[in-house]
């Protein structure tokens, strides 16, 4: 709740939107969620300071998104010369299910597709999926996040309230979530394994901030 911290921040989704849009819209939504339902420090509770720097989270997260619907013409209106969120997920799925180690399905539309849409993008393809030695490899990283995942699991579930006392792991928690929920329309392993990276950081602070023995 510094605004200080805003000389990295604003700079940074600015960044990121020139690049990836999608990307940095999800992020700003993360910092704005975690901002609101994370504990704030004893200071900071019902301060209008607190308030004030929602406020521009907002803001920032509210200019990312719409960076990315210019960008990629997508719009809730269905204004002439825009796709509407599901028709634009439904392309993305079309023109990834292509290539050798694409896969059935489409972006999660349900909370019972949400399970599979989290094994598709953190982990697969798993070892038995690998077609040859370069998809070996990939392989072999998410079978191990996938066991290092599993083996955390219990001290993950135990310890979940620790997202709302660090608002950092509610970030990297709102993060995680919404690419995944974005990145489920690709249906191609290969493209899958490499647009991960922009994920596996924040996956990654979330299991270690989760998992870790407080009493040690």
């Amino acid at each position: 709740y510094q605004f200080s911290s805003l000389l990295l921040i604003a700079p940074g989704l600015y960044m990121a939107a020139s690049i990836r849009s999608h990307v940095a819209a999800v992020m700003g939504l993360a910092i704005v969620l975690a901002a609101i339902f994370g504990k704030a420090p004893k200071k900071y509770q019902g301060s209008a300071k607190r308030g004030i720097m929602i406020l521009v989270c907002a803001g920032g997260a509210a200019l990312s998104v719409l960076t990315f619907t210019s960008t990629f013409g997508v719009t809730v209106d269905g204004g002439e010369g825009t796709t509407s969120p599901d028709q634009f997920l439904a392309d993305v799925s079309e023109r990834t299910a292509t290539g050798g180690s694409e896969v059935e399905g489409g972006a999660v539309g349900s909370p019972a597709q949400l399970p599979g849409a989290i094994i598709k993008v953190l982990f697969r393809p798993l070892i038995y999926e690998a077609g040859n030695a370069q998809a070996l490899l990939s392989a072999l990283e998410g079978t191990i996040l996938l066991g290092i995942t599993i083996w955390n699991l219990p001290a993950m579930w135990r310890n979940k309230r620790r997202m709302r006392e660090k608002p950092y792991l509610m970030m990297a928690f709102f993060y995680t979530g919404g690419f995944i929920v974005g990145f489920s329309a690709i249906l191609n392993l290969g493209l899958l394994a490499r647009q991960r990276v922009q994920v596996l950081p924040m996956f990654f602070a979330l299991i270690a901030g989760l998992a870790w023995d407080e009493t040690k």
